[in-house]
């Protein structure tokens, strides 16, 4: 039985949970294109780069490709919080700014939910229960400086008279909020629904807002005179309407452009960054450099108010304890805000220097096996001979008959030899020698400051090691290695034909085994 555009799998999928009469897995992984089983449907809940699978009633799991970008991005750890702090970054800005909420009589605009609703789209619902929270914390913080009217003091712990509902007014129905939404649209995402779906999803996660809101301002603050009802009414006036064609728009322009090639782009460079370029200092370069730029702010800030207030006091003008505290809060959101901003700023420099560093470590790295290249192995080697008196070595390795490898398993299968021979060479010589691949099947390995007892045990267990590779399908795998000494004040090309005529000695005798010459070149005997 087959289904257009889909494969079905007679593989059963298995979920493991306690108390439960099904098996749940976490983390399995399911291929685009399989067809769940009947009473299963598969929701994944994105929390932190690890899988939460729960079951519905049988639906296609069928993300499209262009979307799969997306989805390994926000596997990845380090990219799920970004994503996350820019996110939380705009909600902040939109805040305390007047981007926030805009007012056109008749007319109200408020893009507060937008941020909510982006991040529960691209990162799911706990992502969205820490927007909503970032959402509700703003709100409290804005209520208690600088709400005058009791319908505004209500959203404030501190001057509402009622902390607990208030709490849960500002927060616990933004948290509400941003989950439900990050479960409707994880839905959505997962099973590649049409985008009137995604339109749908944004309507009801508006109105759920909404009403829930109103609902809780009717129930624990009838004094506002805001009920249940004039709410409802509310959802469907000019600006209720209005805002849900702004958040809807703005939704499915997210989408379309998270589909770009451009953020496959971003998406295929930063997660190449993060896993072959472990660059700490640039991070902490940036880190420091936001921390830097946010004292200055605040040093500017209170430079500010200390000027303000002896100015005020010139004048004897007096403003009490009570409004100073507020203009001081007023400073601060400024300040946070300001942060928010350089964040924003941060991350988008992240991203063009993860870039960079890329195309730099590309410039230094044979592609295939990730070790350095020729040219920038052999600089490395004359700088370290040059400045190096002690003793020190040049290892050549060759993968003994890998033509016949080549020609005889294919190669792809010579290609899994290679890297599998640079992966030996840099966990064997990871604290002892630079490893660089020459070219073809050649290898190089630099150690200075070593016994040549310790190199040669070295030596020894890379061959042992690559004899017992196993690479399926294939058999015969060995090396040879020749190794030579190096002399102070020699490059690469003087030790290099020293090191090579140890290989074939090597390779005489028999390979699958290391030859050493020990001995000085005659010039400098």
């Amino acid at each position: 039985m087959q289904h257009k555009g889909f494969r079905l799998s007679r593989k059963p999928f298995l979920f493991r949970v306690a108390s439960s009469r099904h098996s749940f897995s976490f983390g399995q992984k399911i291929q685009s294109g399989d067809w769940t089983p009947p009473g299963s449907v598969v929701l994944q809940s994105l929390l932190m780069g690890k899988s939460l699978l729960i079951s519905l009633p049988g639906l296609p799991f069928s993300p499209s490709r262009s979307r799969q970008a997306l989805f390994t991005m926000i596997k990845d750890r380090q990219l799920y919080l970004y994503i996350l702090l820019f996110f939380m970054a705009v909600e902040v800005i939109l805040a305390f700014s007047a981007f926030g909420y805009i007012v056109i009589e008749p007319i109200s605009i408020t893009f507060m939910t937008i941020p909510v609703i982006f991040g529960s789209y691209v990162l799911g619902p706990l992502a969205g229960a820490i927007l909503g929270c970032v959402f509700g914390l703003t709100s409290i913080w804005k209520a208690s400086i600088s709400a005058v009217a009791y319908a505004d003091q209500v959203f404030s712990p501190i001057l509402s008279g009622a902390p607990l509902e208030s709490l849960i007014l500002s927060l616990g129905t933004r948290i509400a909020f941003g989950f439900l939404a990050g479960l409707i649209f994880l839905c959505i995402r997962r099973y590649s629904l049409p985008k009137l779906y995604i339109v749908a999803g944004v309507v009801f996660v508006n109105l759920f807002h909404s009403s829930i809101v109103f609902l809780c301002l009717d129930l624990f603050f009838p004094k506002t005179n805001i009920s249940f009802l004039y709410g409802l009414e509310r959802l469907v006036s000019p600006s209720g309407l209005l805002n849900y064609t702004i958040n809807v728009l703005a939704i499915l322009l997210l989408d379309k452009f998270i589909r770009t090639d451009f953020m496959a782009k971003v998406v295929s460079e930063l997660k190449y960054s993060n896993r072959h370029i472990r660059n700490k200092s640039f991070y902490i370069a940036n880190i420091s450099f936001i921390l830097v730029l946010s004292l200055i702010f605040f040093g500017l800030m209170y430079h500010f108010y200390g000027r303000a207030d002896n100015l005020l006091h010139y004048y004897g003008i007096s403003l009490g304890a009570e409004v100073e505290y507020k203009l001081v809060n007023l400073g601060m959101q400024l300040v946070v805000t300001t942060v928010s901003v350089f964040i924003i700023v941060e991350i988008a420099i992240i991203i063009f220097g993860n870039y960079f560093l890329r195309l730099l470590f590309q410039s230094r790295r044979d592609m295939m096996t990730l070790l350095l290249n020729k040219n920038t192995y052999i600089r490395h080697v004359n700088a370290s001979i040059s400045d190096n008196t002690s003793s020190s070595y040049l290892l050549i390795l060759d993968v003994d008959n890998f033509k016949r490898l080549n020609d005889t398993y294919g190669h792809p299968n010579g290609d899994k030899v290679l890297i599998g021979v640079a992966h030996i060479l840099k966990s064997v010589f990871e604290d002892s020698g630079v490893v660089g691949r020459l070219g073809g099947d050649e290898f190089s390995v630099f150690c200075e400051d070593i016994p040549q007892k310790d190199i040669e045990e070295l030596a020894n267990q890379v061959c042992s090691r690559v004899s017992g590779m196993k690479i399926h399908g294939v058999h015969g795998i060995s090396c040879s290695i020749g190794v030579a000494l190096c002399c102070p004040g020699e490059g690469f090309a003087d030790v290099y034909p020293r090191a090579d005529e140890a290989l074939y000695k090597a390779k005489e005798m028999g390979k699958n085994r290391y030859f050493l010459n020990s001995s000085a070149p005659e010039a400098r005997r």
